[in-house]
């Protein structure tokens, strides 16, 4: 007998609960190219949602969490849904390492365009804390992350741009 808060699959055996991943988790991420990239999950934040801090540290085997401490980053940490792909099975939960004990919201930038198709730039320093900065990106904003939050594909996406690579 199930409970109700037990669910069947399609055998009719009862499916197993996959663990999502809580603050301090790394992740390892499968790439296109077949190697392997490795997250921290450094912050939850009601309001923005989960960030990761992607490791500089891509192997051909996975990894231990022992080998990913002090290894610099990536890229600054980044708002991305995290639970859907541990959900698929695709992500993988491979340890913990402790969190940052202080944690600031990343700024970043982000480009609209008006009805004419012209760019319109914004520093964004949280969801409510926006400032217009033009109609071209002023170069000393031009190494921030795009603000906003990315699916899993697409944090995939920007780590291969970041190591030079395409899918």
């Amino acid at each position: 007998m199930t409970s109700r808060h037990e669910s069947r699959g399609k055998s009719g055996r009862p499916r197993r609960r996959t663990r999502l991943p809580k603050v301090g988790d790394v992740l390892q991420i499968p790439l296109s190219n077949g190697r392997f990239a490795y997250a921290h999950y450094v912050h939850f934040d009601p309001g923005e949602g989960p960030f990761v801090q992607v490791f500089d540290y891509v192997t051909d085997a996975p990894a231990t969490v022992a080998e990913l401490e002090g290894k610099p980053a990536l890229m600054q940490p980044i708002r991305c849904g995290i639970n859907p792909p541990v959900r698929e099975g695709r992500w993988t939960i491979i340890g913990a390492l402790p969190p940052p004990e202080r944690f600031t919201v990343p700024t970043g930038v982000v480009m609209f365009r008006d009805p004419s198709g012209a760019p319109l730039w914004f520093l964004v320093r949280s969801f409510h804390d926006q400032e217009f900065l033009g109609h071209e990106l002023p170069e000393e904003y031009s190494h921030l992350e795009t603000a906003g939050v990315v699916n899993d594909l697409g944090l995939e996406s920007r780590i291969l741009s970041r190591l030079g690579q395409t899918e």
